[in-house]
């Protein structure tokens, strides 16, 4: 399996480049603006990027996904759960509900409907499957789930954060709940985060 974090160090903003080297194949979660590094690494790795995934639609920093997608000839696939709410994708994309699966080779990415920081959040479960299809090694929180703390539900304004922050409260008792204790939890930002 191939893991690699990548920190915009002025935002505190990590994304990530998940992979199997064996499949030649990747998919790259909350790309940053400048994309070139991901398509340096896959090149340097031999695979080839097939999948763009995003957590939530982001407001703290400009993204990279349509134009990493389009680059490399990848499937967009973003949350299902963006419809009817104040902010939505317009462009086209791959919907992804809850509990579907991105298949890439050994890896497999499976998405977990998170709201809370926003409506549409997800959040992905990794799970190498050369050490079990059933157990995830790591989630990939997003803006769900920090060290030590939670995504804020307040961003998107008053008349919204009390239903966003009862989300909130649901998706850490019945998502965290479930998932096994030795499990990797990986953010999508880190300390120094405006």
């Amino acid at each position: 399996m191939l893991f690699e974090r990548f920190e915009d160090t002025r935002l505190s903003h990590y994304s990530f480049l998940i992979g199997c080297p064996k499949a030649g194949v990747a998919a790259v979660v909350d790309p940053k603006r400048d994309v070139d590094d991901y398509i340096a690494y896959a090149a340097a790795h031999d695979v080839r990027i097939t999948h763009v995934l995003e957590t939530h639609i982001p407001a703290d920093y400009a993204s990279g996904a349509k134009e990493l997608a389009d680059l490399a000839g990848a499937e967009l696939a973003l949350s299902a759960y963006d419809k009817g709410e104040l902010y939505e994708v317009a462009y086209p994309h791959r919907t992804l509900q809850d509990g579907d699966s991105i298949e890439l080779g050994g890896v497999r990415l499976q998405a977990c409907h998170t709201p809370g920081h926003t409506p549409e959040h997800v959040s992905f479960l990794l799970f190498d499957r050369n050490r079990s299809d059933d157990t995830p090694l790591l989630l990939l929180s997003g803006d769900f789930l920090f060290v030590g703390s939670l995504g804020r539900p307040d961003l998107l304004g008053d008349d919204v954060k009390v239903a966003l922050a009862k989300q909130l409260f649901h998706s850490v008792r019945e998502r965290l709940a479930a998932l096994p204790d030795g499990i990797e939890v990986h953010p999508a930002h880190g300390a120094g985060s405006l």
